[in-house]
């Protein structure tokens, strides 16, 4: 049996249904308890063995629930990227957030069904979830994947979650080739919230050491939030928002890095 990535992925995909995801969990689980049962010598397993069993099914497809949503975020970017030339974008969608929260509770019922299912008692399934995969790991795996790999986006608290029907498409040097100095170092960014779309430049100084300013959400949107909603809730997950140019990613790393353990302790304690 595999680590079931391809079925989370087909289901993010819209290939496979959540009762699907249902399905596989509990035949993953009884497939598993199986194998260990045969493979002791009076063929027989403790209850304690297969609370084990359902706990570590659990642990493993909460990670991959979180891996396989963050793929799709970044998948279905790419066909706002399509028409650049290199990778250094980022994209997220609160649509696709929310569906991961929703899977994540999911897998946690279902977990907890098999157990008084098979041992007859309802257990603490939760407690197995390993410290990486907390109930953030959707903005964390992303903020990890956007500030580490590419160096121009990240969360300044994962925690926050952001308002429904919203989407934010980053793009670090939108005009190359472009004799226009003051679009030269530009990105671009653009963000849909419900029926209002919000486009603008984002310009960057490179200065003689290659520092950039940090363009933040507090700094750079607070300005623009007033055209798009007094939302409450959207302007703070806007003033959440840090973007910045891979000079900046690559220069304050351990900065921006440092944020996120402090944000995120469990991830580090021994």
């Amino acid at each position: 049996m595999d680590d079931g990535s391809d079925v989370f992925c087909d289901y993010y995909s819209g290939k496979i249904t959540r009762s699907d995801l249902t399905n596989f969990m509990r035949k993953s689980c009884d497939l598993l308890i199986e194998y260990n049962t045969y493979c002791t010598e009076d063929k027989n397993l403790s209850d304690s063995a297969k609370e084990e069993i359902i706990g570590a099914v659990y642990d493993m497809f909460s990670d991959i629930n979180s891996r396989c949503a963050v793929y799709h975020c970044e998948q279905e970017g790419k066909s706002y990227n399509s028409k650049y030339n290199n990778d250094l974008y980022a994209y997220y969608d609160s649509e696709i957030y929310y569906d991961w929260k929703d899977v994540s509770q999911l897998l946690l019922d279902s977990a907890t069904n098999i157990c008084s299912d098979v041992l007859g008692y309802t257990a603490d399934i939760e407690s197995y979830k390993g410290r990486a995969y907390a109930n953030n790991s959707f903005n964390l795996e992303w903020s990890f994947n956007n500030q580490s790999t590419k160096r121009i986006a990240s969360f300044v608290d994962t925690t926050v979650e952001p308002p429904h029907n919203f989407r934010f498409f980053y793009k670090q040097c939108a005009y190359p080739g472009t004799t226009d100095a003051a679009k030269q170092n530009a990105g671009y960014l653009s963000i849909w919230s419900d029926n209002d779309v919000l486009e603008l430049d984002v310009p960057y100084k490179i200065l003689a050491n290659a520092d950039v300013d940090l363009k933040s959400g507090e700094t750079l949107l607070s300005k623009y939030i007033s055209k798009l909603t007094n939302n409450p809730i959207i302007n703070a997950f806007f003033k959440n928002m840090q973007i910045y140019h891979t000079n900046y990613g690559v220069t304050y790393y351990n900065m921006l890095q440092a944020n996120l353990v402090r944000q995120n302790p469990h991830l580090y304690q021994g």
